[in-house]
């Protein structure tokens, strides 16, 4: 099964075959979003995201973080499981999920990282940008996003993952915006 390029902040609108698709929008954030579906005889799957055009400050934009800080953020995805590909058939199903995810920024070591319901993301930051790895239901996820702010005192983060395995293929999105961290 081949899965296509992480779509990145290019599009949230992928169209595929017989596709589902999860989408959730943060006002001042950004928009987050998961597909798969058939695309010439194979299941892909996309995550993206787009920086939301519009916030308070009048354009959203990037930032670094500069201590240690945690994010309450969502997530939404898009899966097929069960996949099986006979000489004539591609078969599987179809669902989408969603959560919450707290997502902890550690300075010391770069990463941002967090667990909600089945999903984890382990990632590294450097600057403004998020990249890394994370699973979903033991399928392996490569994780691209940004910290973003659409002026004080809001800061957020955005991201976008997808992954396969022979059986499963997953697509989506965090989105979320920084709490204040009592550890």
């Amino acid at each position: 099964m081949d899965l296509d390029p992480y779509t990145g902040a290019l599009s949230t609108k992928i169209k595929l075959d017989q596709d589902i698709e999860a989408e959730y929008e943060l006002d001042g954030v950004g928009v987050i979003s998961g597909v798969v579906g058939i695309d010439d005889a194979q299941i892909k799957a996309y995550g993206g995201y787009t920086l939301d055009a519009i916030s308070v400050a009048g354009k959203v934009v990037n930032y670094v973080p500069n201590q240690n800080t945690s994010f309450l953020a969502r997530y939404e995805i898009a899966r097929a499981y069960d996949i099986s590909k006979s000489t004539y058939f591609l078969t599987g199903k179809t669902v989408t999920a969603s959560g919450a995810i707290a997502l902890f920024l550690d300075m010391d070591s770069n990463t941002l990282s967090g667990t909600g319901g089945n999903l984890t993301l382990d990632t590294k930051f450097d600057g403004s940008q998020i990249s890394g790895t994370g699973s979903y239901m033991d399928v392996p996820l490569s994780v691209k996003g940004e910290f973003v702010t659409g002026g004080l005192p809001m800061k957020g983060v955005v991201g976008a993952f997808h992954g396969h395995t022979e059986t499963d293929a997953v697509g989506g999105g965090f989105v979320g915006t920084e709490f204040y961290d009592a550890r």
